[in-house]
């Protein structure tokens, strides 16, 4: 078949989670012998001479549209994009479409204009569709310390009536589109029942598939990437928020012993698609950055990496869909600190999972880099061992619906 991929950003310019699972799924896609066509705007603008530039990757052909910033202002409907992805697409006249975090992109119209909507299955990724700020920034600065919800949305007395604004725009998209994908239960409840104020009805074509998150290795690392095999790796993962837990992950840092662990060194490392020290994420004048920062990371050598890594902090405040790498971790038998009321709070009871709370993470965290793991509530539990989702599993499952 012949399917088009449409994320906000595409290899070679990775940059974010979703982007991993367009590459994922556009890998796994082209492994199984369909021609794979990925469309995507230029993070720095690109070449503005040209319309897009076309690259030949691993993954497909990668069509990068030149020229345009994706704003709160041209998020649903952005005329040039449209006319560049129209007309892509006029040419390609794809089979199947997949469109990724579809509210950034601009392109409802030229779904539901097109006649394509019938064909395209859309990936819902995360809360991202309810707020404006992405991370929850509120108009004050402060960042939002609600659990994203059907309900504490509706709520949110920053943005009154955002949810209904968003949907207004996006839901004959959602009505009328081949499937609307979620990475779990949680997510698809709580559009459920958004939806369900909206419409007055549950929409038939939500589906639940988990992100593919078995660490693959698709090319060799590059050298300044590799992990010590003779130390003991802390590995972290994401943006500095508040909402993935960056300022636990930075007090644990500083109740570690300086020395080693069972006599191996520890070391910190961050992995970050696409970010560096020095971005509006990883201020270098942050006392706590002495840890290994490996960006721009990309997973296509995640399961070289992830192999040496002993310990992955995922202290995440929010049940959504983050925490696909710290998955990737437990598929190389590393070992990963969640909260219980967290995004990875679906590994409750699998092996070679922590789990504490904002009261207890410190007791805990000490509790396992200093090798006294006997005692039960602070052991990993045994008896479930977790199977992981592969780029190939994830595309056959796609495709399936």
């Amino acid at each position: 078949m012949k399917i088009v991929n449409i994320n906000i950003h595409f290899y070679p310019e990775s940059y974010g989670g979703a982007t991993i699972v367009a590459e994922k799924l556009a890998h796994g896609l082209v492994s199984m012998g369909h021609d794979v066509y990925n469309i995507a705007l230029s993070m720095n603008g690109g070449d503005k001479g040209k319309d897009f530039s076309v690259y030949e990757t691993p993954f497909g052909k990668a069509c990068l549209i030149n020229g345009t910033i994706p704003t709160a202002e041209n998020r649903f409907r952005n005329s040039p994009v449209e006319s560049v992805i129209s007309e892509i697409l006029g040419v390609i006249q794809p089979d199947e479409i997949y469109v990724h975090a579809p509210q950034n992109l601009g392109v409802i119209n030229v779904l539901e204009d097109g006649g394509w909507i019938s064909k395209t299955k859309i990936i819902a990724h995360d809360f991202f569709w309810v707020c404006m700020q992405g991370f929850r920034t509120l108009p004050n600065g402060k960042k939002c310390d609600r659990v994203p919800s059907h309900k504490n949305c509706y709520d949110c007395a920053f943005y009154p009536g955002l949810i209904n604004q968003t949907y207004s725009k996006l839901l004959s998209s959602l009505l009328q589109c081949k499937a609307v994908i979620f990475p779990s239960q949680y997510l698809k409840d709580e559009y459920d029942a958004i939806l369900l104020d909206m419409t007055s009805r549950k929409l038939n074509n939500f589906h639940v598939v988990r992100n593919p998150d078995k660490a693959e290795s698709v090319y060799e690392p590059p050298v300044n990437t590799s992990l010590g095999e003779d130390d003991y790796n802390i590995a972290y993962f994401g943006g500095p928020g508040y909402t993935k837990g960056w300022d636990i992950v930075k007090k644990l840092h500083k109740v570690s012993p300086e020395k080693n662990y069972q006599g191996k060194k520890i070391v910190y490392n961050i992995f970050d698609a696409g970010r560096v020290v020095g971005s509006p994420w990883y201020s270098r004048n942050d006392e706590s950055i002495n840890f290994k920062l490996s960006a721009p990371f990309h997973w296509s050598y995640a399961g070289h990496i992830f192999a040496n890594v002993d310990l992955v902090l995922m202290p995440s405040r929010v049940n959504e869909s983050f925490g696909m790498s710290a998955r990737e971790v437990l598929s190389s038998k590393g070992c990963a600190l969640i909260f219980t009321n967290g995004a990875l709070n679906e590994l409750s009871g699998f092996d070679s999972v922590y789990e504490a709370d904002e009261n207890d993470v410190e007791e805990v965290y000490k509790s396992i880099i200093s090798g006294r793991t006997e005692n039960p509530t602070f052991s990993a539990k045994e008896g479930m061992v977790y199977n992981n989702t592969s780029s190939l599993d994830y595309a056959e499952m796609l495709l399936e619906i």
